[in-house]
């Protein structure tokens, strides 16, 4: 299977569900009935920001612009799946340095089976799994206890992390579609499923589960339990970008180019502004 090619067009980020997140969270969704993409829209003090995640193309610029004079946009922010960096140019939107969403990432094919998936696998990897078959799922879908390995981890290494209120509304959204797996509090990922995409979406461990090897456990767990569910393709959701360097996805990187894979690039975020009172 091309799962690059079944990857287009399925981003969670354009879904029902995430809108509903986005409505939890403040941002207002407005109606675009013709078009293929979903705006956010959100007002910070004197800026009325907007912003498109993972449309896979805008096919009509007057409309999008008509949107954005409709509801007084100052800036608007577009990651897209594909894109004409001259066609945005024209149309006022620069490709921006600093990116905001990941640029590149990882996919692994789960349609055939177990044994062929975990020869993709590099033999490193294969050997801790099998080094630690022991391991169960001690907690499946303990979104709470996720969230505090989530908010421990992340404070080890320094990165963002999302509030509570947030983390549940995404949970709360996506209901059904998302799932996690944790072990013994040291480790745990927090997965969404969306037309037959798994995405990796949070994942996180302490330093001692680091030191057991738990991620690679946690991942092959929440891997199957993906399949299980009938996911066909597994985006590891985000992959080191030379062209846009950023050293926090290093390490994340390295991990999970450990499982194998295929590639798949974005063109990175535009951003356009408001001028002189219209688009």
């Amino acid at each position: 299977m091309d799962v690059v090619k079944n990857r287009y067009g399925k981003d969670l980020r354009q879904s029902d569900e995430y809108a509903n997140f986005m409505s939890r969270i403040g941002w207002q969704i407005p109606e675009i009935p013709k078009s293929k993409f979903q705006m956010f829209i959100k007002r910070f003090g004197f800026l009325t920001v907007a912003k498109i995640r993972r449309a896979r193309e805008i096919t009509d610029w007057g409309e999008l612009k008509n949107i954005l004079n409709k509801y007084r946009i100052n800036m608007c922010r577009i990651d897209p799946e594909t894109a004409d960096v001259k066609e945005y140019k024209n149309n006022g939107f620069k490709l921006e340095k600093n990116q905001m969403v990941a640029t590149k990432t990882l996919l692994l094919d789960l349609t055939g089976s177990e044994n062929e998936l975990l020869m993709e696998f590099k033999t490193e990897t294969r050997r801790k799994l099998k080094r630690d078959v022991n391991y169960e799922i001690r907690n499946m879908n303990n979104f709470d206890e996720f969230y505090e390995i989530l908010k421990n981890g992340y404070r080890e290494i320094d990165v963002w992390c999302p509030s509570k209120s947030e983390y549940q509304a995404l949970i709360d959204s996506f209901e059904k579609k998302c799932f996690c797996v944790t072990i013994d509090n040291k480790a745990g990922c927090l997965v969404i499923i969306h037309k037959q995409v798994a995405e990796y979406y949070y994942a996180s461990a302490t330093k001692m589960g680091k030191a057991e090897n738990l991620p690679y456990v946690i991942a092959w767990m929440a891997i199957n339990e993906a399949r299980h569910r009938g996911a066909k393709v597994w985006d590891w959701n985000g992959l080191y970008d030379d062209r846009y360097p950023e050293n926090r996805y290093i390490g994340f990187s390295f991990f999970k180019k450990r499982f194998g894979g295929v590639e798949m690039e974005f063109p990175g975020g535009f951003l356009g502004w408001r001028l002189l009172g219209h688009w």
